[in-house]
């Protein structure tokens, strides 16, 4: 049981680095530009192309931005790393997509920012 609480605990340290730093630095976490969409929190790239929809799922506390892609298995050629690989696999099984975007990395309003990846994607998609 010890040896499952350490292992929980390294971790969520792995997990918050990634925040800790770029809170710290006020580094990008999510950009946007004409071409794809980055997720710097995950290192992923995705070309609007690949992108069919987008959504906001509100779960109280636990909300989140699900990018549907065409092509799933793209953000996971993308990584080497075999711990996001399965994290991108257990995306697609529970929420039918590798991309989630977690709002609490990204500074503003969850709605205001949902709102504009909808808008750089409706703009793309014309």
């Amino acid at each position: 049981m010890i040896f499952l609480d350490i292992v929980f605990f390294l971790l969520a340290i792995f997990g918050l680095k990634f925040f800790l730093i770029m809170a710290r630095n006020e580094l990008t976490a999510l950009e946007l530009n004409d071409e794809e969409i980055i997720d710097h929190i995950s290192n992923v790239h995705v070309s609007w192309d690949n992108v069919s929809d987008i959504r906001f799922v509100g779960q109280g506390h636990g909300d989140y931005i699900s990018i549907m892609l065409k092509d799933k298995k793209v953000p996971i050629h993308q990584t080497k790393n075999i711990f996001k690989k399965g994290v991108f696999y257990l995306n697609i099984l529970f929420r039918g997509t590798p991309i989630i975007i977690l709002p609490v990395y990204v500074k503003g309003k969850n709605s205001a920012i949902f709102d504009e990846i909808c808008a750089y994607f409706k703009g793309t998609a014309l």
